[in-house]
């Protein structure tokens, strides 16, 4: 299998498994944002995924190096004025075991076909 984002795009591992994910594109403060509030979520409920799609459990220093990836991404996909914002992000985050108030994650649904019941009569 290849290996697969964990958390972005309409082929990730969340969007394949809960039918949610985090639009596909570069990691700025607006897709940081929204990762690190999945990667909160997995660390609440205690399992993640890893990138074959397998349920991995979710360790506190898998959370926290997941966090502190976010910003080497941010200064590889917009520089670093955008990586200072995901790293304030990230320190708020690992200070307080939250997001901060001046941010709001964005997540996408996956858009999957309504199966219509049809009944057949003899």
């Amino acid at each position: 299998m290849a290996r697969r984002n964990i958390y972005e795009g309409p082929s990730s591992c969340y969007a394949r498994n809960e039918g949610i994910y985090v639009p596909d594109g570069s990691v700025n403060l607006q897709t940081a944002t929204s990762i690190a509030y999945l990667i909160m979520r997995d660390f609440q409920r205690g399992w993640t995924y890893d990138h074959d799609c397998s349920k991995i459990p979710m360790t506190f220093g898998l959370a926290v190096q997941r966090l502190r990836y976010l910003i080497p991404l941010a200064t590889k996909h917009y520089g670093e004025a955008e990586a200072e914002k995901v790293r304030e992000l990230v320190d708020y985050i690992l200070e307080y075991g939250e997001l901060p108030p001046w941010v709001s994650p964005r997540i996408e649904y996956v858009k999957r076909p309504v199966a219509i019941p049809i009944s057949v009569e003899a």
